[in-house]
């Protein structure tokens, strides 16, 4: 009799574990471009509908044709070959560190992405604009009604500022969150994540109210949030930095398939890109799971943050400001309106410290960005023996190195790549004695 008992409770012991397993494995943070047909509490992944990461073709449609409408407008919306081009920033204190680190003004620190776009040569200085709009403590929910006073201070004091006015903005940065989130969607349908995709869909609605000549927005999520502390700890924590992300899917693909099929979604309500909302589609996608590479190579350390382990450092601002100048620079939706005329696209370089090596030597491969850039992720392949890493980031010098090492002689091809940038290749040769000079 004690050995059924032990073997029933042993058996219920089983089971409750397997179900606390099963739980956790569900509820494994993934970032969404990295998903693939892995779940999160069963929602599915990728940032468009199917577990995709490309635009469906209908939308992509729809995002060239509203593209190729950007043009110079003057202070009245009227087109003019002289006016302007506003690329505006809406959101909260981490939007307006990452976009100019300063609110509303030109002044923007080094690292952000207002201050790398008007270093950078390729970047339209003649008739585009880029404004901050985004401000500390201004929530998601202090921007979705145009009847806002954030749309009022952006009209009244940002706008002007730059010599630029409501007719003229175009395209929208958009990142927000609500503060204080404390309901996970483990806990279902009152879940924040539901209540900010409503907030989103109510902010698109805003914008085609305030700014007439809207064509386009750009979204993001928050980025990490598992360093938090202090009063950063309740803030926007993880789970929820996470699951934010999941509101802007949702958001977007409400508008996909209420074009689709005509169905108003009841979360994000009435996303018509024809009448009350802009076409929106996903900007550069920044959560990664802390120290753990996603598929591009980034992480977030500590070091990425202040002492809240919520708002980003310098070193966070400027890779989410390389992260957004290397999407304007290269997305079909973006490069009509983001690029000068006729400017090169920059190139990676390679250097070796030892051009011919034997088996039993290693070599340090450096990779240089023409331009000078730092925090850029370059990724390398080599057709023979290892690289170690396999990517690197550069640094203040545009610089970053790998180590190769083969155990087999022959000739290696080393391949760099990075986001924007032209490739490059160069060959080591591999003996088992040095070689004099390298191909």
């Amino acid at each position: 009799m004690k050995k059924q008992a032990t073997k029933i409770v042993g058996g219920m012991f089983l089971i409750m574990f397997l179900g606390i397993a099963l739980v956790w494995a569900q509820a494994v943070r993934i970032p969404l471009i990295d998903m693939g047909s892995n779940t999160y509490l069963g929602f599915t992944g990728g940032l468009y509908p199917g577990a995709s990461n490309t635009v469906p073709a209908d939308h992509d449609t729809a995002g060239l044709s509203f593209a190729s409408q950007v043009q110079p407008l003057d202070i009245n919306g009227n087109p003019i070959s002289n006016g302007k081009i506003v690329l505006l920033a809406v959101g909260m204190s981490n939007t307006a560190q990452e976009f100019c680190k300063l609110e509303g003004t030109t002044a923007c620190h080094a690292a952000s992405f207002m201050s790398q776009a008007a270093a950078d040569s390729r970047v339209n200085k003649q008739t585009l604009v880029i404004v901050n709009g985004a401000k500390g403590a201004q929530t998601a929910t202090t921007w979705d009604s145009p009847l806002d006073a954030n749309y009022d201070r952006v009209r009244d004091i940002v706008l002007p500022s730059m010599g630029v006015g409501e007719k003229q903005v175009q395209i929208i940065w958009l990142k927000v969150a609500n503060p204080f989130p404390t309901i996970s969607l483990s806990s279902g349908a009152s879940a924040d994540a539901y209540a900010l995709e409503t907030s989103i869909g109510n902010i698109l609605r805003a914008l085609k109210i305030r700014y007439p000549n809207i064509k386009q927005v750009f979204a993001s999520s928050r980025i990490y949030g598992g360093y938090s502390t202090g009063r950063g700890a309740t803030l926007n924590p993880e789970p929820y930095a996470y699951e934010s992300g999941f509101a802007f899917k949702w958001a977007i693909q409400a508008q996909i398939d209420q074009m689709s099929s005509g169905t108003i979604d009841a979360q994000a309500g009435d996303l018509n890109y024809t009448t009350v909302a802009p076409w929106i589609v996903w900007g550069p996608y920044l959560w990664a799971d802390g120290t753990n590479p996603r598929s591009d190579g980034l992480v977030w350390l500590q070091t990425d943050f202040i002492i809240d382990g919520v708002h980003p450092s310098d070193t966070g601002v400027q890779k989410v400001g390389n992260m957004l100048l290397n999407f304007f620079l290269t997305s079909p939706y973006t490069t009509g309106w983001f690029l000068a005329g006729d400017v090169p696209t920059p190139f990676l370089s390679l250097s070796l410290s030892n051009p011919s090596t034997t088996t039993s030597q290693s070599s340090t491969i450096t990779a240089s960005t023409s331009d000078i850039k730092s925090g850029i992720v370059i990724s390398f392949t080599t057709s023979l023996g290892s690289l170690t890493p396999n990517n690197c980031t550069t640094d203040l010098a545009g610089k970053c190195s790998v180590s190769f090492q083969s155990s087999t002689t022959g000739t290696a091809t080393i391949t760099v790549s990075a986001s924007g940038y032209t490739a490059s290749s160069t060959t080591i040769k591999v003996s088992s004695t040095p070689s004099r000079t390298a191909s």
